[in-house]
């Protein structure tokens, strides 16, 4: 009998200090980010796989890839974000994507004025 999964989606919007909510005025050097966890209810990942899911061409599934996970975790980190991951075998595993929030008219981070498209980011 096919088991059913439930994704969840909840977006954050956090700043500097981590507390939620928005602030109407800002400190010096105080940085919003959003936070977005995506949680399913499936069968985990087994704590030894954990360390290899960003790796490029890992795999588990007979016809995957193993693209998948390594291309969100670069695209992520090109934006500055950060991506975690916390599973159970069993019971499910989340997905966090913390990614700073730029407003219209703001200055880019220092990290995104200076790098260039052909500046390669770390590896997954």
């Amino acid at each position: 009998m096919p088991t059913e999964t439930r994704t969840d989606v909840r977006p954050l919007i956090l700043v500097a200090d981590d507390e939620p909510g928005i602030r109407e005025s800002f400190e010096e050097g105080a940085r919003e980010t959003i936070r977005i966890a995506v949680t399913d209810t499936g069968v985990g990942i087994p704590p030894d796989l954990l360390p290899h899911i960003f790796d490029p061409f890992f795999t588990t599934k007979e016809k995957g890839t193993g693209l998948g996970m390594a291309i969100a975790h670069r695209i992520i980190e090109d934006h500055l974000g950060s991506i975690e991951v916390s599973s159970r075998v069993g019971e499910g595993t989340t997905f966090t994507i913390t990614l700073p929030i730029q407003t219209t008219g703001a200055e880019a981070p220092a990290a995104a004025r200076t790098r260039s498209p052909s500046t390669p980011a770390s590896t997954p």
